[in-house]
């Protein structure tokens, strides 16, 4: 999945391919940078999976207060 994201150029990008968009056309859609600064650790492997706090193992229904 990290071959579809693009975050070390001037404009970081997720690339949908076109074999999994509906229109068969293929996506791209732009990130903010600070987006693509938090995304980066994740995808490169260095931090463990588990966005807003929450991790495999916890209750992901529930939210955190």
């Amino acid at each position: 999945m990290s071959e579809h994201f693009n975050l070390n150029s001037p404009s970081p990008v997720v690339t949908l391919p076109a074999r999994l968009d509906k229109s068969k056309r293929g996506k791209v859609q732009p990130l903010p940078a600070d987006v693509a600064e938090q995304l980066r650790p994740y995808l490169d492997g260095s931090r463990p999976i588990g966005l807003f706090g929450a991790t495999a193992g916890s209750e992901p229904g529930r939210l955190r207060r």
